[in-house]
């Protein structure tokens, strides 16, 4: 395991995330553009990325695990979606739990997973990962789309679409050991290798966005001086260095402040993050 060219790529991917991010501040990336390169992503990039990894070779053993990674994946990426999806009737206003139980359940498996996995563990890991897209696939397009459709909808519309179709055709190329024309394969490798960039650069260009969506509902964010001391201390003296203050900010005030939003039944018009009156901890106050 090389953990250095792991952070190699991770950088890498940061560093096209920031070029996503200046692309959108000069309008490069406009909201056209952006839905148009995501469709690309989800049509054309994604589905010939899964049907690249169907024609990689592996040994008997490999392809036994990864048929189990599969089925185990499917059912726990299922069953946990619709898990959440009941259980926050609670606490999620009922426009927003299938949002909420895809946000916790559905992780960046393709996009950041395979260039890490890759420089960290090879092929091999590489053919265990891809039993948990095609599990993403699977579960995505069938129990997480059912989530959201409409009730009267045709529930088999949405699985005919490029992404559930290419799952299906890649795990009967694997299930089946059928090898493609070296032209198809080189074709699926190099659309396939469009994902991670483009959705890198996708990324970058939503961040910028971040800000505007919370004043395009209403939501005025601020905090006081206080709170960078407060996250500073709270991240020294560990190890991963802007890493670990951006852990803290992401569990001290995104995802309580996430959280805030999507159980209130009005947005707050204030989000004020301020030390508690120990000085210990950063918490959120809304007017």
């Amino acid at each position: 395991m090389d953990i250095l060219t792991a952070v190699y790529q991770i950088l890498m991917m940061l560093g096209i995330a920031l070029i996503g991010l200046w692309l959108r501040r000069r309008d490069v990336f406009s909201p056209p553009v952006i839905k148009g390169v995501n469709a690309i992503v989800l049509q054309v990039a994604m589905p010939a990325l899964v049907l690249m990894i169907s024609q990689k070779d592996y040994t008997p053993e490999v392809m036994d695990s990864f048929w189990r990674i599969l089925l185990a994946s499917t059912v726990l990426l299922a069953a946990g979606g619709v898990g959440l999806f009941l259980l926050s009737k609670r606490f999620v206003q009922p426009d927003r739990r299938a949002a909420f139980a895809a946000m916790v359940m559905l992780p960046n498996a393709a996009f950041m997973g395979i260039p890490i996995v890759t420089a960290l563990y090879g092929d091999l890991g590489v053919a265990y990962l891809s039993g948990f897209i095609a599990a993403f696939n699977v579960a995505g397009w069938t129990a997480f789309h059912a989530l959201f459709a409409d009730r009267h909808a045709n529930p088999l519309k949405p699985l005919m679409n490029a992404g559930f179709i290419s799952t299906l055709v890649a795990l009967a190329l694997i299930y089946f050991r059928i090898r493609l024309p070296v032209p198809f394969v080189s074709l699926f490798t190099q659309l396939g290798n469009l994902t991670t960039p483009l959705g890198m650069l996708l990324a970058g260009a939503r961040l910028y966005e971040l800000k505007p969506a919370l004043l395009e509902r209403g939501v005025h964010f601020d905090y006081k001086p206080e709170v960078l001391a407060l996250v500073a201390k709270k991240a020294y003296g560990h190890k991963s260095g802007a890493r670990d203050i951006r852990r803290v900010i992401r569990k001290e005030v995104e995802d309580p402040l996430s959280l805030t939003i999507a159980t209130a039944q009005d947005p707050p018009a204030l989000v004020l993050v301020e030390p508690d009156e120990a000085g210990e901890s950063l918490i959120l106050r809304t007017e």
